[in-house]
């Protein structure tokens, strides 16, 4: 805010891009099956590699990331069970607040050794195989419905680029 008016209005602009960047991304993630957003990362980063942009292994990350996020995500699951289970009995109030943070602090160390675990056990099965090679791939196209959202979507932006 030291900066005055411009500075609030640069602050705006971000607060305003990232408002509109979460807001789609769980759009994204509402309507569209898990299953398929890997598949749909490998769509755009081929397009992206038709004009020479290097995305190749950022593509490749997304999708095994995606992939492994279910797997994850009971593991940790698991873990918080698990950790909340080791309480002890009828604590007081400071004890138990203590206790908490002691249980999460132990709980999200863990779910960190749980994910590199995973990740060098999954590093270690793409090497076995020979590498990466094709992550996800689906014989699905864009429908109508996708080409409505997306004329939607640019139609938006181009709405807000002319106002602003």
């Amino acid at each position: 805010i030291g900066g005055g008016l411009p500075a609030l209005q640069r602050w705006a602009l971000f607060a305003g891009i990232t408002a509109v960047s979460l807001i789609g991304a769980l759009m994204l993630i509402w309507t569209t099956p898990l299953a398929d957003i890997a598949p749909l990362v490998q769509r755009v980063a081929h397009l992206a590699r038709r004009v020479r942009l290097p995305v190749t292994g950022w593509a490749s990350t997304v999708s095994l990331g995606l992939r492994l996020l279910p797997l994850l995500q009971s593991e940790c699951a698991t873990v918080v069970r698990t950790a909340t289970q080791r309480a002890c009995a009828s604590p007081t109030a400071s004890q138990a607040w203590r206790d908490r943070r002691q249980q999460a602090v132990h709980a999200i160390t863990l779910c960190c050794c749980c994910a590199l675990r995973r990740a060098a056990e999954m590093a270690e099965a793409i090497t076995a195989r020979g590498g990466l090679g094709i992550v996800a791939d689906s014989g699905h196209r864009p429908g109508r419905r996708d080409l409505l959202a997306f004329a939607a979507v640019v139609s938006i932006l181009a709405f807000g680029c002319l106002i602003g």
